[in-house]
């Protein structure tokens, strides 16, 4: 693992090279970038940058996520997921924004939209209030409904 500057910011960024392989939880405070393989649990406070080549089979929490390479895992942004043309994503995924350019891949649930708190949340039994009353069926759409059951006799040949 090596640190560099960034040329266009003043925080600074971790690299994962191409060939480095970590397996456990990464955490801190700035910016990451994954051209190697991360298998574990990934928790950064900035931007994590899984790049083209780049491998990670791991539960991500980071405020932006931007995938070129590979992931695998479910991933939590706080402020944006990105998956660009050449990203290939499994998982589910959590953020307020999602980008997914023309040609990337992704397989699995994603929520995107405003992020509640836990505080924030609407109880379950609210939202059900709100909620108009099951419709009954009638009796006729009931019958055209129902599994039909056939009966077949078969004959032995003498």
């Amino acid at each position: 693992m090596t640190s560099s500057k960034r040329t266009n910011s003043s925080t600074s960024a971790t690299e994962i090279g191409a060939g480095t392989k970590i397996k456990g939880r990464v955490a801190g405070e700035e910016d990451l970038s994954v051209l190697g393989h991360v298998l574990g649990n990934i928790e950064i406070v900035g931007t994590v940058d899984v790049a083209d080549g780049g491998i990670v089979e791991a539960d991500v929490q980071a405020t932006r996520v931007v995938v070129s390479g590979v992931l695998v895992g479910n991933v939590t942004a706080t402020e944006a997921l990105i998956i660009e043309a050449t990203g290939r994503v499994v998982g589910e995924l959590t953020a307020p924004t999602l980008r997914i350019a023309q040609g990337a891949q992704y397989a699995g649930r994603l929520d995107v939209g405003r992020m509640e708190t836990k505080t924030e949340a609407t109880p379950k039994d609210e939202v059900s209030q709100d909620l108009p009353a099951p419709v009954e069926l009638d009796e006729k759409r009931r019958e055209r409904e129902r599994p039909v059951t056939k009966r077949v006799l078969v004959k032995k040949r003498a």
